[in-house]
C-alpha cells in the first residue's frame, strides 16, 4: 500500500492509499526477455505485424481527414491496445506467436518456443493480477492469466495479439478496408 503523501481522513483515521503492483519484480525479466527475443525473430523472418498499428491519435485523424469519408456507411475501428492488457491472456500471445512464426524455420520456431516459456513463467509468478474486473491473488491457470498493466512486455505482446485477431478477420472486413498510406 502506497500513502501518497496525503493527510489523513479525519472521519475513518486511515491515509487514502492505493494498491500498487510493481512490474519489476524478479520474475518481470523474464517475460521482458522472452518478449524481446521473440521480436527479434519475428524480424529476422520479416514478419510485420504492425502494418495496421497507428502509433499516435493524431496521425489516424490527419490520415482519416485526407480520406474525406463521412460517418454514414463507414465503419472504424480502434483498439486501446493498453485498455485490453488484462483481457490478452498467455494462450491467446503464444497463438499469435506461433500464428506469425508459421514459415519460419524450425529453429527459430524451437527458440520462440522457449521464450514463450521464459514469459509464461513470469507471467505464471505474478502475485496480483487483474482478471477481467476483479483483483485476484493467488494461483490462477497460466494460460487464463492476463497481461500486467505495466509489465515490461505487455505492449509489445498485446500489439501482437490485436494483430493476430486482425489477420484472422480479415475476410470479414477486408474488401471495405482502405489502407492508409
Amino acid at each position: 500500500m502506497i500513502k501518497d503523501h496525503k493527510k489523513i481522513d479525519e472521519s475513518t483515521g486511515e491515509y487514502p492509499s492505493c494498491l500498487v503492483v510493481p512490474a519489476a519484480n524478479f520474475t518481470a525479466a523474464f517475460p521482458h526477455i522472452g518478449q524481446r527475443d521473440i521480436f527479434k525473430i519475428l524480424k529476422r523472418n520479416n514478419v510485420n505485424f504492425t502494418e495496421r498499428n497507428i502509433e499516435q491519435a493524431s496521425d489516424l485523424k490527419e490520415k482519416l481527414e485526407k480520406l474525406n469519408i463521412t460517418r454514414s456507411g463507414n465503419t472504424i475501428i480502434s483498439l486501446d491496445i493498453e485498455a485490453m492488457y488484462p483481457s490478452v491472456l498467455f494462450i491467446q500471445i503464444e497463438r499469435a506467436v506461433n500464428y506469425f512464426l508459421r514459415d519460419a524455420p524450425p529453429e527459430d520456431q524451437e527458440t520462440a518456443r522457449r521464450c514463450l516459456e521464459l514469459a509464461r513463467f513470469g507471467m505464471a509468478n505474478t502475485l496480483v493480477t487483474f482478471h477481467r474486473k476483479y483483483w485476484e491473488y493467488g494461483e490462477t491457470d497460466v494460460d487464463q492469466k492476463g497481461l500486467t498493466i505495466g509489465g515490461y512486455e505487455s505492449a509489445g505482446f498485446a500489439d501482437l495479439v490485436a494483430a493476430y485477431c486482425f489477420e484472422n478477420t480479415r475476410d470479414l472486413f477486408d474488401d471495405a478496408v482502405w489502407k492508409m498510406v
